[in-house]
């Protein structure tokens, strides 16, 4: 083996150093193209080496290693090793070779001879030879139409006889023999070949021939060559030695060479070639002693796979010891002392740019936080940190440009948020301290300076967003809130932009809780939607409306989240809204309603964090969240997941990281790079895969399942004895491993489907005699159920005495005593139930007399509770007349503020509603405007209608006091309703408006005046604070908003509640009303 590690280094010495030089176009080229699994030791694999692999008639994948024969099934290896007190076991571990004998077993080339596998019987036998000249390193095999084999050993061309097991050199009529070492054999119908080092002979079985094919040019070429593997494609042998390939036209004679160049990324990586296999669109995989290349057949070139440090789902190794490439176009690759990688060379829906050694160079993250496309094909990404970094499309050249001179005006371009190129060819940058432009048509870089209100700023914080609307508008989404690009001019090397602050005609109730704009876009309609944490905002230019939409609890008609990350509006007109907790259709109708669809977890997203949004060439919505991306044709049944075992860069995406370009390719930023999609890769097609048993264990009894599966609805036989039947399944699915998901049902006993998730194993147990059907599905990730379904017959049987006849039999026994038993106990029986009627006769007489006394004795106690409640409501009525005289206002029937205190401390408030956060004083303005004009009766006859209306406006919880004839205080919980605010300013304005009729017909206006505290999210639930809040709101009304403005002013706490806890006398209200403890605002 060291000899061999020496050729192959001198081999690639010249390789290896200009391999660095093209590291960038390598990963551009290639490692976007594909990606691999790898199975190592972690996996079960016995050893690292792996020098062969087939897969089998049945579907699993054999693995031949330097210690030991592994079988592989999609999740487990078994591993067959020589054990020295086993004669069925293989006789030497180190394994070279290994053919499928068709429908028998395996043939397997070790270090020290032939052995034989049957499937059957799962056992080994050794093939024996008289002169012991095969007990030596078996290199390859060869299966001709007559079924028998062909061994290539150190010691030359052997056959063996399978019907006769007889074994011997292969001599032809001449008594030719070739007795050097076999390296490959290949086989094709009636055509055999067999290679030594140094030559190649065509090979007949019968009549027995042995023509050497290095009499002519061949011979020259391989002259100063050694042979390593050879194989047959469409009338040429292809040959593959240590110093180049070569391709051999069996017809013609003639041959082509390929070797490597070392500055041509489209030759072979390494001269030394190792092994090789075509694929069904007979293009050439092989292996080298410095990577895997593939020789695309139509395009007649070569492409290079390489192994790099950086690439995390890479090749694990450039030392390919061999290639295989099974049923379903997979490549399966052995590696030295790496294990075994596994490729899907068909073209994915799904690309991977900016990998981390594409970033490497520069020291930066491959995290992208947004995408934007120019005109000549560069891809722009700002990373973070790193910059902002180009990607040309054409060559794969990953470059950061303008890097440097950026960075001398500020560090925080290394910290870019958001990209925009604008109709004019510039690139607009955001970062997380103001907003930098670069020239892409004279690929200057300008310095920015930033005027805001005709004021120089140095720094605008966290750019979020940068967006041109169609009329070529520019908008920031910041921190600080929206603003738009008046105007910008260029002088040189710099920008003069000027900027309007919209953010105050943003609603208040917008802004009042954050003044941060994460997303913009223009609808077809001309609107502007902005999206922030405080909600969404709808901007009309033509009406130049605001509207406020949100999240309420228990609208499920309203926005899923008030955290909006993006807008999106698709082909349809239709708007959708990406939130912190899910997606949102936003439904309008006819007469400007807008209201919310919300997609969510519960209707299959993966993730409820929606990133981004993008539409592809099939009208289907992409969404990227933090788990993964998802395609979304707007039901919920077709929602389909896909995940980074599917190809993506990442499970998880960033915000605001997406772009679409002109050619429906789809860019998302994540993470680890950029996920490209391309969605006319990405076609459902339904899953075709045979689902196999793996085990079968019925109590203690394990079942053969070979035999089993070799039939297409396999019979499993169980006593009812044996407590459980123990069922594993695998469907041999190598193109994503781990990621199936299993159902089964039992028809005869229940037809719904038991999930089983990634489990592929369950328990049957307690079945009854009888016959059942086992039914079993797969499917891959969120792709439908296979319609290969597993079915099994299930027949459950007992001994006799388990049966059911002697069930019956048994239970006809013990029928017939129970039935005597019953007779001898009748008589018996009767003679006690008659003297029992006779005692239940007796105590009926004496039951009625009881039952007169106690109906004497309830018409007694009847009259005189009818007397008792007389009394009592004779108090209450007297009690209320006093309550009224003493407690509450005659015009008005509320309770005097003054006896509040009185009130709370008797708790004549109920104790779980003695809770407020709302506190309001209204004043009728004009009540004695109104005594003067038509008296007191008048007055009080408002008076008592206005207090009517108010009652009837609000529900129970709300609590009225009389204050003054003509004012009233009002406590509620604003907590259980919090819109209890806006209604009672709409109550006061119904009021104002509303005309009263009193005595003789005459209708009288009056002017209201409010004042309110809402003490949201705090609660009041201390009678003294209440009261002296209640003073102070009482105070501050007179003095703020007195009859002559009778307006509505919201009042504001400045201080912590507790502060007022200790206020008694006037003269510390007056201090609090002077000293701006509180502060009003007329609405």
């Amino acid at each position: 083996m060291l000899l061999r590690l020496l050729a192959i280094s001198v081999s690639v010495l010249i390789l290896t150093q200009t391999r660095f030089v093209f590291a960038n176009i390598y990963d551009h080229r290639f490692q976007e193209a594909f990606r691999v699994q790898s199975l190592s030791l972690e996996e079960g694999l016995s050893q690292s080496v792996v020098t062969r692999i087939i897969q089998d008639q049945d579907g699993y994948i054999w693995i031949a290693t330097e210690d030991g024969l592994n079988r592989f099934d999609g999740y487990d290896f078994r591993v067959f090793q020589q054990e020295h007190n086993n004669p069925d076991s293989i006789h030497d571990s180190y394994i070279h070779q290994i053919i499928e004998a068709p429908g028998k077993g395996l043939w397997v080339g070790t270090q020290n001879g032939v052995s034989f596998f049957d499937k059957t019987t799962q056992k080994f036998t050794r093939i024996e030879d008289p002169q012991g000249d095969l007990q030596t390193a078996i290199l390859s095999f060869g299966i001709p139409q007559s079924g028998n084999l062909f061994i290539g050993s150190e010691n030359g061309l052997y056959l063996l006889n399978t019907q006769t097991q007889q074994v011997g050199p292969f001599t032809d009529e001449a008594g030719q023999v070739i007795d050097e070492e076999i390296v490959a054999i290949e086989s094709f119908e009636n055509r055999l070949w067999v290679a030594t080092e140094s030559c190649i002979f065509e090979v007949s079985e019968e009549p027995g021939q042995i023509v050497s094919l290095c009499d002519g040019e061949l011979g020259f070429w391989l002259a100063d060559k050694r042979v390593r593997r050879i194989i047959f494609k469409r009338g040429s042998l292809w040959i593959g030695t240590n110093n180049g390939l070569i391709r051999y036209d069996l017809v013609d004679k003639t041959l082509e060479r390929f070797r490597s160049v070392q500055d041509d990324p489209d030759t072979l990586s390494s001269n030394w070639i190792q092994w090789m296999d075509f694929d069904e669109q007979n293009n050439l995989w092989i292996g080298t002693a410095d990577g895997l290349n593939v020789y695309w057949y139509s395009e007649d070139r070569f492409q290079r796979y390489n192994y790099s440090a950086s690439e995390r789902e890479g090749l694990t190794a450039n030392d390919i010891m061999s290639v295989y490439v099974d049923r379903d176009g997979l490549i399966w690759i052995g590696t030295y002392a790496a294990g075994v990688n596994i490729l899907d060379p068909q073209q994915s829906g799904f690309k991977s740019l900016l990998s981390e050694s594409n970033v490497a160079q520069f020291g930066s993250s491959n995290t992208v936080h947004s995408i934007v496309k120019d005109k000549d094909e560069n891809l722009w990404l700002a990373t973070y940190p790193g910059g902002v970094v180009k990607l040309d499309l054409m060559t794969g050249e990953v470059s950061r440009p303008f890097f440097t001179e950026a960075s001398a005006v500020s560090d925080s371009f290394e910290y870019p948020y958001s990209l925009m190129v604008d109709i004019n060819n510039r690139l607009w940058v955001g970062t997380f301290e103001g907003i930098f432009v670069i020239d892409l048509n004279s690929q200057k870089f300008l310095k920015a300076e930033v005027k805001l209100q005709g004021e120089t700023v140095e720094f605008i914080p966290f750019v979020f967003q940068i967006y041109e609307d169609h009329s070529g508008v520019i908008w920031l989404a910041t921190r600080d809130g929206l603003f738009q690009v008046e105007e910008y001019l260029v002088e040189e090397s710099v920008i003069t932009v000027s900027l309007l602050n919209i953010q105050q005609e943003v609603p208040y109730s917008f802004r009042d809780r954050s003044s941060r704009i994460s997303t913009i876009i223009e609808t077809r309609d001309g609107n502007m939607w902005f999206g922030g944490v405080s909600g969404l905002l709808r901007y009309s230019k033509q009406t130049e409306d605001w509207r406020h939409f949100e999240y309420h609890k228990g609208n499920e008609q309203s926005l899923s989240h008030d955290d909006v990350q993006v807008l999106f509006e698709d082909s349809r007109g239709i708007l959708w809204v990406g939130t912190a907790n899910g997606l949102n259709k936003v439904n309008r109708t006819d007469d400007d309603e807008v209201y919310f669809e919300r997609i969510t977890k519960e209707q299959g997203l993966p993730n409820n964090t929606i990133y981004g949004i993008l539409e592809d060439n099939f009208k289907q919505l992409w969404l990227s969240t933090n788990l993964g991306l998802v395609r979304f044709s707007g039901q919920a049944e077709s929602m389909q997941s896909f995940r980074r075992r599917d190809g993506l860069s990442s499970d998880e995406f960033n915000t605001a990281a997406y772009f679409a370009d002109g050619d429906g390719l789809l860019y998302f930023g994540s993470i680890n790079g950029v996920t490209v999609v391309d969605s006319r890769l990405l076609l459902d097609e339904p899953a075709k895969r045979k689902l196999l048993l793996s085990e079968v264990k019925i109590g203690d009894r394990q079942l053969d399942v070979y035999p089993l599966n070799q039939t297409s609805t396999p019979l499993i036989e169980k006593q009812k004895v044996e407590s459980t039947l123990k069922i594993s399944v695998t469907d041999l699915f190598y193109r994503k491993l781990g990621t199936q998901s299993y159902r089964y049902r039992l028809l005869g006993l229940d037809e719904d489907w038991v999930f089983l998730d990634k489990d592929r194993t369950f328990i049957l147990a307690g079945l009854n005699e009888g016959k059942y059907i086992i039914d079993i599905q797969s499917r891959i990730g969120n792709e439908p159920w296979s319609k290969n379904n597993l079915r099994i017959d299930l027949i459950v049987t007992s001994s006799l005495w388990e049966s059911e006849d002697i069930f019956y039999f048994s239970s006809g026994i013990s029928v017939s005593l129970l039935l005597l038993l019953a007779y001898i106990f009748n008589r018996s029986y009767r003679a006690r139930v008659a003297k029992a009627e006779n005692r239940v006769k007796i105590e009926s007489v004496r039951l009625k007399e009881v039952k007169k006394q106690n109906e004497e004795l309830k018409y007694e106690l009847e009259a005189k509770a009818n007397e008792l409640t007389l009394i009592t409501d004779k108090l209450n009525e007297a009690s209320q007349v006093v309550d009224s005289y003493q407690f509450r206002d005659s015009v008005s029937g509320f309770y005097r503020f003054q006896n509040i205190k009185h009130l709370l401390a008797e708790k004549r408030f109920k104790e779980e509603e003695k809770e407020f956060s709302l506190l309001a004083m209204i004043h009728i303005s004009d009540l004695n405007e109104i005594k003067r004009k038509f008296g007191n009766v008048a007055a009080a006859e408002v008076t008592n209608q206005i207090a009517t209306e108010l009652k009837r406006q609000f529900s129970s919880d709300t609590y009225f006091c009389s204050v003054a004839d003509d004012a009233f205080l009002i406590l509620a919980n604003s907590y259980k309703d919090k819109s209890l605010a806006t209604r009672l300013i709409q109550a006061r304005n119904r009021i104002v408006h509303s005309k009263y009729v009193v005595a003789n017909d005459i209708t009288v206006g009056s002017n209201i005046g409010l004042s309110y505290l809402d003490l949201l999210p705090q609660i009041l639930d201390e009678a003294d604070l209440l009261v002296t809040l209640s003073e102070l709101l009482i105070a501050f009304h007179k003095k703020q908003n007195p009859r002559d403005k009778s307006g509505v002013l919201r009042i504001d706490v400045n201080r912590r509640l507790e502060e007022f806890k200790n206020l008694k006398a006037n003269s510390d209200l007056v201090l609090v009303i002077e000293g701006n403890w509180l502060t009003g605002h007329f609405v």
